[in-house]
Parts: C-alpha cells; structure tokens; sequence
C-alpha cells in the first residue's frame, strides 16, 4: 500500500487541500507569485522599522533561521500544526531579511531556484525526491 500525498502530509486531508488551494500556478514556466511580492515588501518594511537592516548582519539572520528549523522539526515530530505554519512563517521572514541584508531580494532567490528545479528529473526514493546525475 501507497499512501497518498493527503495521507503522508503531517497534519491531514484538510491541511493539504488549505495547502493544494495555496500553491502559486505556474504558466509559461514561470510562477505567478499572487501577491507575494508585496508580502516580501511588507516583511521588509517591518524589518526595517525595527532596525533589523541598520543592527542586523546575515550572521545573525542566519543563526535565526537554525533556531526556527529546530522550532519546525519539533513541530513535526509533536505533530503541532499550528507551531508547524508559524515555523514556516517565520523562516520565510528570516529568509527574506537575510537576502535584504545580502543585497539581493528572495524574490531573486526564489526566481534563480525555480529555474534551475524546473529543469530538473529525478525520481523519488524513500519519501525524497533524488535528482539525475548529468
């Protein structure tokens, strides 16, 4: 027996159609980004309220995003659904501060990443997804 991808997502059928409902389309190879690009702009409006590109450095975003992986992966193990969104959450604003404080924007990162992975063939192997040699 194969489990659907509804029945491997952590929190269950309903939380994976909120996440399927959730996905950008893509069309023409690129991703329609619904908006997120102002969501970005807001995270670093409020980073920059708070100082975070005047006091911050990519050293400290960085040591950030290692707490919030921790807080992710304690979330999937206790199965904590609302830990498990704000943990994603909050690495996407860390993500987006750390690109700032790099001179770049994750709108350029993620652009940079779908057009190598949009490329990219593989199969999965035990729950991963393992790219072919070149």
């Amino acid at each position: 027996d194969h489990a659907t991808a509804a029945e491997r997502f952590p929190f269950g059928k309903d939380a994976y159609q909120m996440y399927l409902d959730g996905l950008t389309t893509r069309s023409n190879g690129t991703l329609n980004y619904m908006q997120t690009d102002n969501r970005f702009q807001l995270i670093r409006d409020w980073a920059g309220e708070r100082g975070l590109y005047t006091k911050g450095d990519t050293k400290t975003q960085f040591a950030k995003l290692v707490e919030e992986t921790g807080e992710l992966a304690r979330a999937i193990l206790k199965k904590d659904e609302k830990e498990f969104v704000d943990a994603i959450g909050d690495m996407v604003v860390v993500l987006t501060n750390m690109a700032h404080l790099g001179g770049t924007t994750i709108e350029e990162w993620i652009d940079a990443a779908y057009k190598v992975i949009s490329k990219r063939t593989g199969k999965m192997v035990n729950g991963t997804f393992v790219k072919d040699e070149k």
